[in-house]
């Protein structure tokens, strides 16, 4: 008979073997990322930069901002450098809440563009890194290896975080989503709360843009979930009452903790531009061509190349 010292070494191998997979996962991609850079002699390995559009106007002087703020020569309570004055906590909670922007503590302000290129290589890492998190769980390890790395690095390296790539704040969301995904799983099929609450609450404090995205797909998933459970359960209506309410009190938890930046957040919307919106904008229909959207999974594809501005990118 197994004693329950025994239990406990075998299950924290168990954990360690998984955390393998993980790390694995998150090198692979970023190695790949890393060695393209070189070829290509992108920064760190040569003078170009991945910043483009609104990265290069907006967020390589908003990261050297954050640099002085790591520093301690200015203040995201209150700051001179935004117009008139005034506080900065809605630029940080925007742009600059990603871990990643840490790295800004090892580099000069005049080695913004590395950082940056350093800051989304890390980003799809951890795509990868939470990809294989979520699909170890969800399907109780019963996925290969090799399958396995394929899905995960498919994710970190999907076109649509190349193509995000000259504006690295969109990608938070995408490696915060898995994590998501496992917390719904969780909430639904064993009936706990912590790992929706606390994804949810990290994927908007870290960016409460693409964080609402994600808790808008949570919604979506959360029905998927339910939808192949109901087969299991006979079609039981009870269970399925049960599980959305802890569904919501989930997400509600999640939201509530994010309050501590998000709030602030708000508060300062309210008083710019953002405190005025003209409803009339939201209306039922398309707009332009529907189709167009089609061309966004064409691998390579840049706005210049389509003729109009009716265009999007997916995953």
């Amino acid at each position: 008979m197994i004693n329950q010292n025994t239990m406990k070494v075998i299950k924290r191998e168990k954990r360690n073997s998984l955390w393998i997979f993980r790390m694995i996962s998150f090198a692979l991609t970023t190695l790949i990322c890393l060695g393209v850079f070189a070829f290509f002699r992108e920064a760190p390995f040569g003078d170009k930069t991945l910043a483009a559009s609104d990265a290069f106007i907006q967020y390589m002087d908003l990261m050297a901002f954050f640099k002085d703020v790591l520093s301690g020569n200015q203040s995201l309570t209150y700051t001179m450098t935004k117009g008139l004055g005034g506080s900065a906590i809605g630029i940080f909670s925007y742009y600059l809440a990603s871990p990643t922007e840490l790295l800004q503590l090892f580099f000069s302000k005049d080695q913004v563009p590395v950082s940056y290129n350093l800051a989304a290589v890390l980003k799809m890492g951890m795509a990868s890194l939470t990809m294989t998190w979520f699909l170890q769980d969800r399907f109780n390890n019963k996925i290969s290896m090799l399958p396995l790395m394929g899905l995960s690095i498919g994710y970190g390296l999907m076109h649509y975080n190349l193509y995000q790539i000259w504006s690295a704040m969109w990608l938070d969301g995408v490696y915060m989503l898995p994590l998501m995904m496992l917390g719904v799983y969780r909430a639904v099929h064993f009936g706990s709360i912590g790992m929706l609450s606390v994804s949810t609450a990290l994927s908007i404090l870290l960016n409460w843009y693409t964080g609402g995205i994600n808790c808008l797909f949570s919604g979506f998933w959360f029905l998927a979930e339910e939808t192949l459970l109901h087969f299991q359960r006979g079609g039981a209506k009870k269970e399925f009452f049960s599980d959305t309410v802890r569904y919501v009190f989930g997400m509600v938890t999640g939201i509530l903790i994010s309050s501590i930046l998000f709030l602030p957040t708000i508060l300062q919307l309210r008083e710019g531009i953002g405190g005025s919106f003209d409803w009339n904008q939201i209306s039922l229909g398309f707009q332009g061509d529907i189709l167009a959207s089609l061309g966004a999974y064409y691998m390579g594809i840049h706005p210049k190349e389509i003729p109009s501005l009716d265009y999007m990118s997916l995953f």
